[in-house]
Order: structure tokens, then C-alpha cells, then sequence
């Protein structure tokens, strides 16, 4: 849950403020790699989920050999949908082929773990998380249109949305233990 807890809001803020972070981080002339960010941010959620299932997991269990084949799965399946997704759509089609095979690498991992450990997120806490995430977005959007000049806007947007996001989740926790009591 704890991964989850930071994976959602970290792809979702990464979506929303990253022609601002690219604007930041390399300059104005690299604004057209938004779109590229945009889908790789997405693969924030199938690493943690893969590095949680793989590292943590397989390996605990002394299960390497379903981390290499996971791993050299994901490394063809690469090849193979960069092979087809590149001349399509270029840097894009490379990023969409990353993630997916990064889902596929998590896919097969769950596979090999499923009767052993399956996750268990209940509605209340991914309702939480969802709502937390979406008025998050909300206010990173209403500050993105609202502040001029990306590095206030960018840092304006990443701290509301961060006391957004957690105190939504606080306050949906604590109606969970009212609730219960």
C-alpha cells in the first residue's frame, strides 16, 4: 500500500508539471519531449510494482532464476515493440514500448508470486489514494494556470500539491477510524 501510497500522485504530478520540469531541468529548446515525459511517467508505477515483486519478493525466495527470466522477457519484448513502435511514432514509440514492457516484466513477475503474495488494497484505501491523487491534480492545475513563470509555478504546484494530496489522505483515514469506531 505504501507504494502505492507515492506512485499514484508522483505520476500523476510528473504528467501534469512536466513541460514545466523539462523547462527546468534543460531548457525551453527540449519542451517538445513533454509528451515523451508524459508517457514515461507512467512506468514510475510498473518500476516500483516490479522492483517491490522482483527484488523484494522473488528474491527473498531465492526465486533469481524468474527474476532473469522476467527480466530477459521484458529485454525482447523491447526489442521487438521498439522494432514495430519507433519508425510509427519515434522518441513516443519508444517510450510506449518501455512501459509496456516494463507492465509485462510486473505481469509475469505476479505470475511467478501470485499464490504466495497478492496484493491486497482495500476500497477504502484506494478510494483515499484516488481521491487524494485527483484534488491534488485539481490544484496543480488551477496553480498551473494561475502562476506565471514555470520555476514558481513549478515549485508553487509541487508543494500545494504535495499538502494536498496528504492532507485528503489524512482526512479520508481519519473518517475510515471514525467510521469504524
Amino acid at each position: 500500500e505504501t507504494l502505492l501510497y507515492f506512485a499514484v500522485p508522483a505520476t500523476v504530478g510528473i504528467i501534469l508539471v512536466s513541460g514545466d520540469l523539462i523547462q527546468l531541468l534543460f531548457g525551453a529548446e527540449f519542451l517538445s519531449a513533454r509528451g515523451t515525459m508524459q508517457i514515461l511517467a507512467l512506468s514510475i508505477l510498473t518500476v516500483v510494482f516490479s522492483n517491490f515483486i522482483g527484488n523484494q519478493v522473488l528474491i527473498a525466495l531465492g526465486k533469481e532464476r524468474q527474476v532473469m527470466i522476467s527480466t530477459v522477457c521484458g529485454a525482447v519484448a523491447n526489442v521487438v515493440l521498439n522494432a514495430f513502435m519507433i519508425p510509427l511514432w519515434s522518441i513516443n514509440g519508444a517510450a510506449i514500448a518501455s512501459v509496456i514492457t516494463q507492465l509485462l516484466v510486473v505481469v509475469i513477475q505476479y505470475w511467478y508470486v501470485k499464490d504466495v503474495v497478492a496484493p491486497r488494497f482495500s476500497k477504502r484505501y484506494l478510494s483515499s489514494v484516488c481521491c487524494g491523487t485527483m484534488m491534488m491534480a485539481v490544484m496543480v492545475l488551477a496553480i498551473i494556470r494561475l502562476i506565471p513563470g514555470y520555476v514558481l509555478r513549478l515549485l508553487c504546484a509541487c508543494g500545494a500539491g504535495v499538502v494536498v494530496y496528504m492532507f485528503v489522505t489524512y482526512l479520508m483515514t481519519q473518517l475510515k477510524i471514525q467510521q469504524e469506531k
